[in-house]
């Protein structure tokens, strides 16, 4: 429940661009590996890849890396948990050469509408 119930969240999103001859699914393991890294060390947090579906081809990325935050606690904590654990290195490790992306864009959101069915 985003926002602790309050519908409100935060998103991170970076221009992301694969390494020469790199594919998409290439880059999107090594995201993987990293995500499994955090999620096995006590940091679990919603990451999105957003590919340029519309448009006219002419891009100046390969796909967005969205990171999602329930809120603004989760995105501090998270990036506490980022410096503390050096976390830096093994993204770095496992992405060198792979994918390189930007400075990520902070965004407060808002839930308007939830579509999911309830379990």
């Amino acid at each position: 429940n985003a926002g602790g119930g309050t519908g409100e969240f935060i998103m991170t999103v970076s221009d992301c661009k694969t390494g020469h001859g790199i594919s998409n699914s290439q880059a999107a393991g090594a995201l993987r590996r990293y995500n499994e890294y955090e999620k096995a060390n006590g940091l679990d947090v919603g990451t999105i890849l957003w590919y340029p579906a519309f448009g006219h081809g002419g891009a100046d990325f390969d796909f967005k890396l969205v990171h999602v935050h329930p809120g603004a606690q989760s995105l501090g904590d998270s990036f506490q948990w980022y410096v503390d654990n050096q976390a830096y290195t093994v993204r770095g490790n496992l992405t060198d050469g792979i994918v390189e992306c930007d400075e990520a864009r902070v965004y407060m959101g808002t839930t308007l509408m939830n579509n999911l069915m309830p379990n």
